[in-house]
This record gives C-alpha cells, structure tokens and sequence, in this order.
C-alpha cells in the first residue's frame, strides 16, 4: 500500500507509539509530556487501535476538551500514513494495569492508509457485494444490516443527485426485481433519464403544486401500506422479503418549501417518520437527498437517528454544513482526501460504527449511461 521504505518501516507499533509522543509532545497544550511520564501511548496494529495511557494525577483535566486536542494533531499528523477517526466524545478504556496511576486510557481507532474514491465508466457496472453498497475502497454500507435509510446534504452542484443514482443503480444492478419509486420535485434530468431507462415510478411537478403533493404524499403512504403488507407476511412465514422497496426522496426541503399550509407539511413529515421508523423490517427504505435538513419541515430527529448512511457533500465541511446530519461533530477534526475531482466530497458515516469519515463519492465517467 505504501510505495517507500520509510513508510514500510513506520508501520510497527513500536514505531507509530514513537511518533505519536513526539507529536504529541510537541503540539499538545499541556505543562507535561511523555518524558515526564504524564502519559505514553500504545499502538495495537493487529486490532486498529492505539491508548494515550496517562499517569495519574496529572495537572490537566483528563476531558473532551483534552480528546479533541490530541485527535486534531494525531489525524493530521498521521496522514496519509494512517486515517485516525475522530471520537465525537472521549472513549476512556481501562488499561488493566495493576497500578492505578495508569489504569486508564484514551482510545481512538484507525486503518492503514485512506480511503480512495471508485470509479466507472457507466452506472451500468456498480454492483452489490451480498447486502453490500461499496462506497470507497474499503467502505460500504450494508443495506440489509442496518435500517437502510439514507440522508445526503450538500449545496447544489456538489453531486448530491449523481450519489443518489449511484446507489440506486448498485441495487438495480445486483437485484433487478427491486422497487424503485423516484420523487423528483426539480426535474433534474440525469435522475429523469436514470428513472426512463430503467422503467422506474417517476413523481414530478406536472402544473398544479396541489396535484403534485397529493401524488407525493400518496408515494409516501404506499410505502407505508407495503410495510404493513410485508410485516404480516412476516409473521406467517417468518422470512423477510428479499425485494428491497424504496423510496428515492430527491431535494426534500425544495418539497416542503412549496407547501403553504402547517397541516400538510406536517402530513409529510409524517410520512416520512412512519417510513423510516418503521421500514427496516419490512425492507421498505427511504433514500433522501437535499441542500439541508431541518426538523421542522421534513425529518425529525427519530427520523434522522434511523439513517444508516448519512453525507454532508463539502470539499471544505463547516460545523453549519454538519449541524444537523452530524449534531455536535467538529469537522476541523477529519482530513478530507483529494484526488483532484472536487465533486462528491464530505463526510460520511454508516451504521454500526457511525464514525464520520472522509468522503469521496464514486465517479462515474458517463451518468447518462
């Protein structure tokens, strides 16, 4: 994976724990450091983790102020080499050590080396691996095992819409009976063209706004009616269905910015709730893209709580950008990766783990195809 010796003889524990002190020695803002034994760091490369062990008592606060400072320079200064992930709060671990000056640590994990973005020539290729999407070399997100809920966010023209039919096409690809209905309230063409070419339920203004959202909401309570078909058929056979249902959700807020009336867009909201939190088990997903969420208007925080893959689309992510899929993470704490395609960008996070990631989203050379 590394092409120069250098790097090659770095990846021993002995090593990055040397390199890890230095650093930390060097840039974090406290009055000790590991010469003075107020803390030593262990590296476990087989289980991608290491500890900051520290000697208590020391004279600063063992606290999430403290975590994020060692993160910020132990993310930048292991790049490329490592991808250190970010804790959104500390992890403390004990160290089983018999001595309690150093029965405690500070966790963080990471991989060898980042993650690099897919490509292909046409949304003809992508295929599922199993239950899994890929994503990056390295990252994917299992539909199956999760609640197979998605959010994308990002401002327009950073590909949003491209990922959407990416996912898409990496389950039509793999399971071609899948049930796809695509609502589109800003008729992009490359999602009009996705939703022609593969004879797929495609919901779009057509004149009358009112028309429109009845057709939107009607979509929206289909999928809640097949939840309920898919769960009775559960309890009689006591197998879960093998088609995957889903609702593809494009530019949500420009849907809730053209309703006027409090009742309707309450309506709607409510829909989407029922759908995502009650969808997993019957196989019944919502893929859901916009500029930005809110809880007012269309995901509530029980909805966004249920979305298994979840991405802010930024080459430069702000704490604004990540203020609602992402509540409370610091995004000055990843390194986004280039490559020098500056679309599909960000951050990401899938369940279990839900650790924010950089993201790159995979480029595909002819979209129309």
């Amino acid at each position: 994976m590394f092409g120069n010796n250098e790097n090659k003889r770095a990846l021993s524990n002995s090593n990055l724990s040397d390199k890890a002190r230095r650093m930390l020695d060097s840039a974090l803002k406290v009055d000790e450091t590991s010469a003075s034994h107020a803390y030593d760091v262990v590296f476990n490369l087989q289980q991608k983790y290491f500890d900051v062990v520290f000697n208590v008592p020391t004279s600063f606060a063992l606290d999430s102020k403290l975590n994020d400072e060692i993160q910020k320079i132990l993310i930048g200064g292991f790049y490329p080499l490592l991808l250190v992930y970010a804790n959104s709060a500390p992890e403390f671990v004990e160290t089983h050590s018999q001595d309690f000056s150093t029965a405690r640590a500070l966790r963080y994990h990471f991989r060898i080396g980042q993650f690099h973005r897919l490509q292909f020539d046409s949304l003809s290729q992508p295929k599922m691996q199993g239950s899994k999407i890929h994503l990056m070399d390295g990252f994917d997100f299992d539909l199956y095992e999760s609640s197979g809920m998605v959010a994308l966010s990002g401002q327009s023209g950073n590909g949003k819409t491209a990922l959407l039919c990416y996912l898409l096409a990496s389950i039509l690809n793999s399971k071609p009976d899948a049930i796809v209905k695509i609502i589109d309230p800003k008729l992009d063409y490359s999602l009009f063209n996705f939703a022609q070419k593969r004879h797929l339920d495609y919901v779009s203004p057509a004149g009358n706004m009112n028309d429109y959202m009845n057709d939107v909401q009607s979509v929206l309570a289909g999928a809640i009616d097949e939840i309920h078909r898919r769960q009775r058929k559960v309890l009689e056979t006591g197998k879960l269905p093998e088609k995957p249902y889903i609702i593809a959700l494009d530019e949500a807020m420009a849907i809730a910015a053209s309703i006027t009336e409090t009742k309707v867009i309450k309506q709607y909201q409510s829909l989407i709730t029922q759908v995502t939190l009650m969808g997993r088990s019957a196989r019944v997903f919502l893929f859901t893209s916009a500029q930005t969420f809110d809880a007012n208007s269309v995901m509530n925080s029980s909805s966004r709580d249920q979305m298994a893959f979840k991405v802010v689309l930024s080459s430069n992510p702000s704490a604004n950008d990540c203020r609602y899929l992402f509540k409370d993470f610091d995004p000055s704490t990843v390194v986004v990766n280039r490559d020098g395609f500056e679309k599909g960008l960000g951050l990401a996070s899938t369940q279990p783990a839900n650790r924010v990631v950089p993201f790159m989203a995979p480029y595909i050379k002819n979209l129309g195809a």
